[in-house]
């Protein structure tokens, strides 16, 4: 998700070409609010997905459930990457006054 986060905040700054810091960081808040959505639904059906293997108790669970945490794990926090790849990729790009 982070790929595609940066992926299309290259794209918008090709696309717009900011010249102030202003204007980037307007781009960089537009490229990042459009992909928060898509990006979102994926994760959470991926945690929604992951729950009932973390509740069962059927045979086999004992081998699923310690493979479903880690994905689990990094799925939440995927949800913090959403937010800081837009946060470093302005820091990165900043541009003069």
């Amino acid at each position: 998700d982070g790929v595609v986060m940066v992926t299309y905040l290259q794209q918008a700054l090709k696309k717009r070409q900011p010249q102030t810091r202003a204007e980037l960081h307007d781009c960089i808040l537009e490229a990042g609010s459009r992909r928060v959505r898509p990006l979102l639904m994926t994760t959470v059906t991926t945690i929604v997905a992951l729950l009932p293997v973390m509740w069962a108790t059927s045979t086999g669970s004992e081998v699923m459930q310690p493979m479903a945490v880690p994905i689990l794990g990094g799925m939440v926090l995927e949800l913090l990457s959403l937010f800081a790849v837009p946060v470093v990729y302005s820091y990165i790009e900043r541009l003069p006054d």
